[in-house]
C-alpha cells in the first residue's frame, strides 16, 4: 500500500499527541471534516500489518457512542523511524488501553490542553522542550527495585519520607521569547471542588519544595494551570482557596479556567486565586 501525505501527516499527529479523535485531527486542520479522517484512517487501521488502530470506549447513557481514539501501533512506529523520526519524539503506548468513559473524557481534555498549547507556541515562535502525560510510564514492575517499578512519567514526590507523590494530568517544559517556562497541568472533570482541592494543596507543597523544578532542573518555580469541566466548580475551588492562608502568597502560581473558556481563548482570560484575570504565562489583563 502506498502510504499518502495526509497519512503521514496524520501518523506524526498521533507520535507527537500520542492519541486522538477524528474531531481532534480536524482542529489539527488534517481534513475539514471527520469523515475524511476517518476514511483515510481506516486504509491504515486495515493493512495485514496495521499502523495504526483504535481503542472504542465504553458507551453509556449520558454520552451514547463516543469516538473513536486512534494510535500508532509498533509497526506505524517502525515506519515513522524508517522515515526520520527520532523514536524519542514518538508518543507510542504499547499494552492494554483504558476504554472507560472516565478515563476517556479526561485523556480527552488533557490532549485538547496539549493541542491549543501548541498551537499558541507555533503561532509565536515558541518551542516545547518537553510534555509528559499521566498516561505515559517509565520503569519495569519485573525489577527488583522498588524505585525502578512502573510509574507515570510526570509523578513528583513531594514528601520524600512518606514516598507521597503527585501526578499531574501533564507536565510541559517550553520556550517562548527567549524565556523557558515550566507548568503542571491539572485537568478536573464532575463538581467534586473537594478532591480538587486535595490535589492543590500537594501541589502548593510541591512548589514551597522546588519539587517539580528540581526534578527538571529547572531555576525558578513551576505554575500550575487548572482546567475545570464545570464553570461552578471552578469558581467554588477558587473561593475555597482564598480563604486559606497558605495559599495568599501563591496567587500568580496558580491559573484557572473551564473547558469552554479553553476552546474559547487558551492564552488570554485564565483567572488567579485573587480573581485578577491575566495570560498563560501571568500577565495582567
Amino acid at each position: 500500500m502506498n502510504i499518502s501525505e495526509k497519512q503521514t501527516t496524520a501518523m506524526k499527529l498521533l507520535a507527537t499527541y500520542k492519541f486522538l479523535t477524528s474531531s481532534q485531527f480536524v482542529n489539527l486542520g488534517l481534513y475539514e471534516t471527520a469523515g475524511s479522517v476517518t476514511k483515510i484512517l481506516k486504509e491504515l487501521a486495515d493493512m495485514d500489518k496495521p499502523f495504526v488502530d483504535k481503542v472504542n470506549p465504553a458507551s453509556n447513557v449520558k454520552d451514547g457512542r463516543l469516538p473513536s481514539l486512534y494510535y500508532l501501533t509498533k509497526y506505524g512506529v517502525d515506519y515513522l523511524i524508517s522515515n526520520g523520526i527520532k523514536e524519542e519524539n514518538i508518543k507510542y503506548q504499547a499494552g492494554v488501553i483504558s476504554s472507560a468513559p472516565g478515563d476517556y473524557f479526561h485523556k480527552c481534555k488533557t490532549i485538547d490542553f496539549h493541542i491549543e498549547l501548541r498551537k499558541w507556541l507555533e503561532a509565536n515562535s515558541g518551542k516545547i522542550l518537553f510534555i509528559d502525560y499521566y498516561f505515559d510510564k517509565k520503569g519495569n514492575n519485573r525489577s527488583g527495585k522498588k524505585e525502578e517499578y512502573v510509574e507515570a512519567q510526570c509523578s513528583i514526590k513531594v514528601q520524600e519520607e512518606s514516598e507521597k507523590s503527585i501526578i499531574p494530568d501533564l507536565n510541559v517544559q517550553f520556550e517562548i521569547n527567549d524565556t523557558e517556562y515550566l507548568f503542571l497541568f491539572e485537568q478536573h472533570n464532575g463538581q467534586d471542588s473537594k478532591r480538587l482541592m486535595k490535589d492543590l494543596a500537594l501541589h502548593l507543597i510541591a512548589i514551597n519544595q522546588n519539587s517539580a523544578s528540581k526534578k527538571y532542573n529547572f531555576e525558578r518555580s513551576n505554575r500550575v494551570a487548572v482546567v475545570c469541566e464545570h464553570e461552578g466548580t471552578k469558581n467554588a475551588t477558587i473561593e475555597r482557596l482564598k480563604k486559606i492562608s497558605e495559599f495568599n502568597l501563591y496567587h500568580q502560581y496558580f491559573i484557572f479556567k473551564t473547558n469552554q473558556e479553553l476552546e474559547n481563548d487558551f492564552f488570554d482570560n485564565w483567572t488567579l486565586i485573587n480573581g485578577d484575570s491575566v495570560n498563560f504565562i501571568g500577565k495582567s489583563l
